[in-house]
Parts: C-alpha cells; structure tokens; sequence
C-alpha cells in the first residue's frame, strides 16, 4: 500500500465568496464558473511547470468551489520557497479571476501535516487551513499565517548568510525562484503585507506593477485593467449597499485600491491624461 504518511507541508486554501449567491442567481452560467476554477488550478500547475524539480512537490486540489496547493516542504524546497510560490499563485489567481469573471476569493496560507496523492488530501494541515480562512480571511484576502512568515524570514536570513548576501535588501535567485527580503530589519517581500487586525495577506494588486515589469504588459492595459477592477469593485458596492456585511468585503478591496492607485507614479511613467485616468477609479469607488 505503500507509505502513507503524512509529512510537513505549505498549503494554500482558497473558497470563492458567494458561491451559493452565484448558483441562485445565475449570476454566472455552469460552464463560465467551471472554466473560472479550472483556470485557478491551471495557472497553479504552469506555475509548478515554471520552477522545474520543484515543480514535483506540488499538488493541486478542487473540490466544489474550493482549491487547495499543497507544497511538500524538503530540503531541496524550504518552507520560504514554498511560501513565495503560494504568494506568487494566489496574487495572479486573485488578480486573474476578478478581472476575468468577476469572482472575488478568499484563503490563507498555512503550514501542517498533510499526506497527498494524486486523487487524495488528508490531514491536520488542511483542516486547520479551512478554519483559518472561515475564521480569519473574513474579505476577499488569502490571509498568511504568523508563524510561517516568522519561519520564512529566519530561513531566509540563513540563505543569504550561507550565499554572503545578508545585507539590507538582498536579494536571491534561489534557482530561478526570486524573491526579495530585508533580512536585517525583517521586512517581508513586498507583496505580503499586514493588515490593520495584524494579518500578513498577499496584496494581489501588486500583480498590476509585476505584470508591468516582467512580461509584456503594457501601460495602456495596465490602465484599462485598473479601470475595470474599479468599476467591477463599484458595481459590487452599489449592489450591497444595504446589505452591510457584504458592502464591507468590497469596500475593504476599495480603501485598498485606493492606497495602492497613488503608487503607480513611482513605477511607470503618466502622462497628464493618463494621471487623469487614475483619478477617475478613485471616482468609480464613490458609492
């Protein structure tokens, strides 16, 4: 039968809010929403073809309007590199799934045992991930648990040690696998950020300046992109108005937006109207 342990992983949880809402009101059609969490599960497999070997402790699992990636932490693939690709899918899958079909989710990141298979998750690992995004994600975040980010940036400080990289932002190419971190002053990579109730979670909206410095992404896109995510986030907000628990779920998406549309100036360069443009998705946020 085999060696059916469980062992220590990373796992990523995610659940789209307002399944049933979209069931009930056909708010999307069966084959929209099924290509949408297929899409979620294919870009977590192209990101595991991306990073070659450890692209082999990666497992991907959907069940309902959930998606669990489970990453086997080893050796060869520490719990930071598990980390920092889990933030890099769960960033582009966030990003990816408003602006394709308007689908907001929610999850956390977490560490535990689990065993996996092809066809078969089990474990303590994905029962407490469930809880924490039930209990702690609460808007449309993927939250990060404390205690994996305080080990992540310990192993990260003994990597840059043993490369003679630990200086005030050092950075590594851990095999093709980047990511950025001040290990003197303890910072996180840039995309992790806390919360004002003290929660790491992955700010997605730092896919926007990503996509626009590593691949093709133009500043005219960037732009209709970030125009849309404002009017998708409007939309959302005049249709909750009244409905207040919902209405604060998207208004936390658009106090966010709002703190990230300033920082743009620091990485591309606007022209005039193009500053104009920016300003109008503030305007699309007043509800």
């Amino acid at each position: 039968m085999g060696d059916m342990k469980t062992s220590q992983h990373v796992i990523a949880y995610f659940d789209i809010i307002g399944y049933r809402q979209i069931l009930i009101n056909h708010e999307l059609d069966d084959k929209t929403f099924i290509q949408a969490i297929k899409d979620i599960t294919e870009h977590a497999h192209g990101f595991a073809k991306e990073v070659g070997t450890y692209g082999k402790n990666i497992h991907v699992y959907t069940f309902s309007d959930n998606v669990a990636i489970c990453i086997n932490v080893s050796a060869e693939a520490p719990k930071i590199i598990a980390l920092r690709l889990l933030t890099a899918i769960a960033s582009y899958i966030q990003l990816d799934s408003i602006l394709k079909y308007g689908i907001f989710i929610r999850g956390c990141i977490t560490q535990g045992e689990v065993y996996t298979d092809q066809n078969f998750l089990y474990g303590q690992g994905i029962v407490d991930a469930t809880e924490m995004e039930k209990h702690n994600a609460k808007v449309p975040r993927v939250i990060i648990d404390k205690k994996l980010v305080e080990t992540a940036i310990v192993e990260a400080r003994q990597l840059c040690e043993g490369a003679k990289l630990c200086k005030k932002g050092a950075r590594i190419d851990y095999d093709n696998i980047f990511f950025v971190l001040d290990v003197n002053t303890r910072k996180t990579a840039p995309e992790i950020k806390k919360d004002t109730d003290d929660q790491h979670y992955v700010d997605y909206l730092q896919q926007f300046r990503i996509l626009h410095n590593i691949t093709e992404y133009t500043k005219d896109e960037l732009l209709v992109n970030l125009e849309e995510y404002s009017k998708i986030l409007r939309h959302r907000m005049k249709k909750f108005k009244n409905e207040r628990l919902i209405f604060e779920k998207y208004n936390w998406c658009a106090e966010k937006l709002k703190s990230f549309l300033p920082s743009i100036v620091d990485w591309i360069d606007l022209t005039p109207d193009e500053i104009e443009q920016i300003k109008a998705c503030h305007f699309f946020l007043e509800v």
